[in-house]
C-alpha cells in the first residue's frame, strides 16, 4: 500500500491511496463531493468487492478506520448522483487524477501547477498582443481573457474563476456601473421584455438586423440611444459562452 495522495475538487479534500497498484477513495470524500450525507448508505449500492476498510492517518497523525471505495465503485456512485458536479468530478479524475497516479504512483499538484501556469501565462501574452492596438475598454479584454482561460483549467479551477467573472460581467463591475435590462425593470417595476420594448419604442435602440452569431448583441442603439449607453461583455445561463450585451447609464431612466 503507498502512500496516500491528496486533491481538491471544488475545495473538497479528495483523498486517493493505491492498494495493488489500483487507486482507491475514502468513501466519506466522495459522498461529500456529490453530497450523499449518508455515507454508509450510499455504500449499499456498491458491490462488496469495490469497498473496503483501511486503517489510514488523519490530519493530527491518529490512525483512523477509514472506508474507501474501489475505482469501479467510484464511477456507480457518480452515474447515480443527479448532482451537476457529478460529471465534471468523474472528468476530472479521469483526465487528470488516475492518468498521474497510474504513472507516478502520486498525485504531483506541482507538476500540475507549473504546466498549467506556463499556459495561462503564454495565452493571456497573446491575448494582449491581439487587443493591443484596439481600442477596446480594459474590462472588456479581462472577460475575454477570463472567458478564454477558462477552457485550460480543470472543472475545479474553472468553477473557482468563476468567482472572478462573474462581478466584472455580470454584477456590471465597472466604473460605469452600466444596467441591464433588467436592472432598469427593477427600478420601473416591469420586467426586461417590456423595458426592451420602451426603449424601442422611445427611439432609443432597435434590433440588431446584422447579428450574425449568437456573441452579438440582439439589441444596438440608435443615434438617440448611444449617448445614454454602451457595450459590455455579458455570459450565458450556462457560464460558459461570452457575448456583447447593450446596457444603459442611469440617465436613461429620464428619458423613458
Amino acid at each position: 500500500m503507498s502512500s496516500l495522495s491528496v486533491f481538491n475538487f471544488n475545495s473538497n479534500q479528495v483523498r486517493v491511496i493505491l492498494i495493488d497498484g489500483e487507486p482507491w477513495f475514502v468513501a466519506n470524500d466522495v459522498c461529500q463531493v456529490l453530497e450523499l450525507d449518508n455515507t454508509t448508505e450510499a455504500l449499499k449500492r456498491l458491490k462488496v468487492y469495490e469497498k473496503d476498510g483501511i486503517d489510514l492517518n488523519d490530519t493530527i497523525g491518529r490512525t483512523q478506520r477509514m472506508l474507501v471505495i474501489s475505482e469501479s465503485g467510484l464511477y456507480r456512485l457518480i452515474l447515480r448522483s443527479n448532482k451537476p458536479q457529478a460529471e465534471p468530478f468523474q472528468d476530472w479524475v479521469v483526465q487528470e487524477v488516475l492518468p498521474q497516479i497510474r504513472k507516478t504512483g502520486k498525485f504531483d499538484l506541482q507538476i500540475q501547477k507549473e504546466s498549467t501556469s506556463n499556459e495561462l501565462h503564454l495565452l493571456g501574452d497573446a491575448i494582449d498582443i491581439i487587443y493591443s492596438k484596439v481600442e477596446i475598454r480594459p474590462e472588456l479584454v479581462a472577460g475575454i481573457k477570463l472567458n478564454a482561460l477558462k477552457r485550460l483549467l480543470s472543472p475545479a479551477s474553472a468553477s473557482a474563476l468563476e468567482i472572478a467573472r462573474d462581478p466584472l460581467i455580470n454584477n456590471t463591475a465597472t466604473s460605469d456601473n452600466l444596467l441591464t435590462a433588467t436592472k432598469i425593470g427593477e427600478k420601473l417595476g416591469l420586467s426586461a421584455i417590456k423595458v426592451n420594448r420602451l426603449l424601442e419604442e422611445k427611439g432609443l435602440q432597435k434590433k440588431n438586423d446584422k447579428k450574425t452569431s449568437k456573441k452579438d448583441s440582439s439589441w444596438i442603439p440608435t443615434d438617440k440611444g448611444s449617448e445614454f449607453s454602451d457595450f459590455t461583455l455579458a455570459t450565458g445561463n450556462n457560464n460558459n459562452d461570452t457575448y456583447y450585451q447593450l446596457r444603459w447609464y442611469e440617465s436613461v431612466l429620464k428619458q423613458i
